[in-house]
């Protein structure tokens, strides 16, 4: 395990490869944190370089950012070259007003989302991609605070794209914008948490969710 704590004071991005990340082959859980304290945009541009540069080895098992400033990511997250990637949060990243592709990492069991603030939709790019069913594996999905955010692009009645069929856990809470229903094929999903989300829509849909068990509105 390793966690960069501090990664706002990196205001050379080249020398963020000198952590040599991509060469630690044993490395399973990385955690990557700025303190937000800037809104500047060249400051976000710098951050974006410095994680681009941080870029670690494929065998990674978890990644977790906080606090990042970057109005994009970098390629590597959701390259499908990072076959091992079973958990990953983004917490914070407050200027990125769109997701990477991480329905390419056909590991991935847990996948968080806090404090996404610009971000308005969460639409096909999330998914990666096509050709290859996006998230095969996922079993928990959460959003927290994300204000902005009003939908959310789940393929519908496109039977041959069901992204959430092993989701077990939903989590979607302080969302008030957001007026996308829940995707259509949740068959494993046994726990259901929806709160402080005054326009989401779930009474009157069509949805199914045969294996539900705890839910809290």
């Amino acid at each position: 395990k390793l966690c960069l704590s501090g990664l706002q004071n990196v205001v050379v991005p080249l020398a963020a490869r000198e952590a040599n990340l991509n060469d630690k082959n044993a490395l399973d859980v990385l955690s990557m944190e700025w303190s937000v304290n800037s809104d500047d945009s060249l400051y976000g541009r710098v951050e974006t370089e410095v994680l681009d540069k941080l870029q670690p080895h494929k065998n990674l098992k978890e990644l977790h950012i906080k606090g990042y400033l970057g109005t994009g990511f970098p390629t590597w997250i959701g390259d499908p070259l990072f076959s091992n990637m079973a958990d990953l949060s983004l917490d914070n990243c407050g200027n990125c007003a769109s997701l990477p592709p991480l329905g390419q990492l056909l590991s991935l069991k847990k996948l968080y989302f806090k404090g996404m603030c610009v971000l308005k939709l969460v639409g096909c790019e999330f998914y990666g991609q096509g050709g290859v069913q996006p998230f095969p594996l996922l079993e928990t999905l959460s959003f927290e605070n994300m204000p902005e955010w009003e939908d959310w692009y789940t393929f519908g009645d496109h039977k041959e794209v069901q992204p959430f069929t092993r989701v077990k856990s939903l989590s979607i809470i302080k969302c008030p914008k957001l007026l996308k229903m829940l995707p259509t094929d949740l068959p494993c999903l046994n726990n259901l948490n929806i709160s402080e989300c005054p326009q989401f829509l779930v009474e009157g849909s069509s949805i199914s969710l045969p294996s539900l068990t705890s839910i809290a509105m």
